[in-house]
C-alpha cells in the first residue's frame, strides 16, 4: 500500500504552499507532476485504482486549504484512505 505522507507543521496557511507540498510528496513517491493539470489532479492520477493511505500531519492551521487535497485524494477511488492530523 503506497503511503503519501504530507507534514505541514512549516506550511504558511495559503493555498499555493499546500498545493506545492502535495507535488512535493508525489515527486518522492515516484509520480509525475504534470503542471499543465496541477498537483491536486496528478494526486488523484497517481492514487487511482490503488489502495493507498494519504497523512496529513499537522493539520490543524489549514483546514479550507487541505480539504482540496483530501477531495482529490477521495475522488481517486474506494481503497484509497485520508488521515489527517491536527494538535487541537
Amino acid at each position: 500500500m503506497p503511503l503519501v505522507y504530507l507534514d505541514y507543521n512549516a506550511t504558511a496557511p495559503v493555498r499555493p504552499e499546500v498545493i506545492t507540498a502535495v507535488g512535493e510528496a508525489l515527486a518522492m513517491t515516484g509520480a509525475r507532476v504534470d503542471p499543465r493539470r496541477g498537483p491536486s489532479a496528478c494526486l488523484t492520477t497517481h492514487l487511482s485504482g490503488s489502495r493507498a493511505l494519504l497523512c496529513l500531519d499537522n493539520a490543524e492551521h489549514l483546514i479550507e486549504e487541505v480539504s482540496e487535497v483530501v477531495d482529490a485524494a477521495l475522488q481517486a477511488g474506494p481503497d484509497v484512505a485520508v488521515m489527517v492530523t491536527s494538535r487541537e
